[in-house]
């Protein structure tokens, strides 16, 4: 573990003013310089990107897996020619959302001059299958899913005409879960309006290893304001917080709002069930202030989650598992009694052996087995 000095160093070097290779001073690097990050290993100029199949080509075959399941892993992908150019398989479902242009002025990309520039390449998503063609000589593909899982890389040679197979895997080490973390992302942009737009989004948070995600309907520009959805950009029409509540294994989202002012900035209102001063046309530059927004949203209501048998207290416990679904609970005294709880059940959740209950076992029984050793080696000092 590097301690905190030496970490700022490391990045000081890493964004420094200048840099060196082989005894020669390299040109300055700033942190938003997108031509850094578009510059493939063993190349010197950005690489663009080719949509259509090149001149003389051979068909790289990949399929990328989980190593723990064996499973196709949803992932995001580079793959570089011999050119040094990024290269993408034939159109599908998935295809808006690769970094093939400059946001916003032609399909998706980084946000041209903010740092920091989030992604290596330009990249596309997959499913974990996928053909390619690409010139002939070395190609590299490049894999991530998500912050958890290692990097990977792989290369190979294309021959004109020919066709060849890669297969690469996976491997999840970190553990973060057995502590109880997940990764997750509150602020998203996705149009919501058919199933299939709830299929892609899960997709893309599976590609990412994004668990809990929220989903934000925003206006633009900011300031000017309507109260309709249909007037919004990524609107969410299945509904706003905890109505729009959608699942898939590991991955769950649910739709929210962004309301942006030029004046007050940017403000991200989650589990509330409505918009922020819904049909009315104001300039959200002139208010209201956003401790009034923010205190509206609060009074609506907010949502815990699935709950687990003995994580609440026990009379408590004893009415919320014997409610039904759409009963509202209380008001029960917090257990230092400054606070009431109130509590809506909105679905119940057969018991199941499923991974996340696993992992949870396992995580209790860690506790439970670490606790039982540190009392064998306890010193009572007289």
């Amino acid at each position: 573990m590097l301690q905190p000095k030496t970490a700022r160093l490391l990045l000081s070097l890493m964004l420094g003013l200048t840099t060196f290779a082989g005894g020669k001073c390299v040109r300055n690097v700033r942190a938003d310089d997108e031509s850094v990050l578009l510059t493939p290993p063993g190349f010197h100029k950005p690489g663009q990107a080719v949509v259509k199949a090149p001149v003389n080509s051979g068909r790289l075959k990949v399929t990328v897996r989980d190593a723990r399941t064996g499973a196709a892993a949803f992932c995001r992908v580079n793959v570089v020619g011999s050119d040094g150019n990024f290269y993408y398989p034939k159109q599908n479902y998935l295809t808006p959302y690769a970094l093939t242009g400059r946001w916003p002025k032609m399909g998706m990309g980084n946000r041209e001059g903010k740092a920091p520039i989030r992604y290596l390449g330009r990249f596309f998503y997959s499913w974990g299958d996928f053909e390619i063609e690409l010139p002939p000589g070395a190609a590299r593909v490049e894999v991530w899913k998500g912050l958890e899982y290692r990097p990977e890389v792989a290369s190979t040679t294309i021959d004109t005409g020919q066709d060849k197979s890669l297969e690469i895997k996976l491997t999840n080490e970190t553990g973060l879960a057995l502590d109880g973390y997940a990764p997750g992302d509150s602020h998203l942009h996705f149009r919501r309006q058919t199933d299939a737009d709830d299929q892609a989004i899960l997709d893309l948070m599976e590609a990412e290893d994004i668990r809990y995600g929220s989903i934000l309907a925003y206006n633009e520009p900011a300031g000017p304001y309507a109260g309709i959805m249909e007037t919004l950009a990524a609107p969410q029409f299945r509904g706003l917080g905890t109505d729009s509540l959608r699942e898939r294994g590991e991955y769950h989202f649910v739709s929210g709002q962004e309301y942006r002012s030029a004046t007050y900035g940017h403000l991200n209102l989650y589990f509330r069930n409505d918009l922020v001063l819904a049909n009315q046309h104001v300039n959200a530059n002139n208010g209201p202030l956003y401790g009034v927004v923010a205190r509206e949203t609060r009074d609506k209501g907010g949502l815990i989650g699935k709950v687990l048998r003995g994580s609440l207290r026990s009379d408590v416990e004893a009415k919320v598992f014997n409610a039904a679904p759409g009963d509202l609970l209380g008001p029960f005294a917090s257990a230092d009694r400054t606070a009431f709880e109130i509590f809506r059940m909105n679905a119940k959740h057969p018991a199941r052996l499923d991974e996340d209950t696993s992992t949870e076992v396992r995580r209790l029984l860690g506790e439970d087995w670490l606790q039982a050793r540190a009392r064998e080696h306890v010193v009572e000092a007289g």
